[in-house]
């Protein structure tokens, strides 16, 4: 089960090489605020796809996380406003 303290250790910053170009990495939310980033992908070739999201707190530690497979899945859009209701479906329920 290391896989699963890694993934529960906060986010490390990472210290790109020189002359590496920067990408924007996750920033936490405020204190007392939960973030919620979700992502999703399908194939192509067919109609399969998945989504998953991950809770965190402001110091980076995940409270909770998702992750799904779907059918039926025709656009990348499609995808991610799947993972997004299910969440909102989650917390108003």
């Amino acid at each position: 089960m290391a896989w699963y303290h890694e993934f529960m250790e906060p986010t490390k910053p990472l210290v790109p090489k020189k002359n590496q170009q920067t990408r924007p990495r996750w920033s936490p939310p405020a204190v007392g605020v939960l973030k919620l980033n979700v992502d999703g992908a399908f194939l192509h070739n067919n109609t399969d796809g998945g989504i998953g999201g991950i809770l965190r707190n402001s110091h980076g530690h995940a409270i909770a996380a998702f992750a799904y497979h779907l059918t039926n899945v025709t656009s990348l859009k499609q995808v991610e406003l799947e993972a997004i209701q299910l969440v909102y479906n989650g917390c108003t329920s």
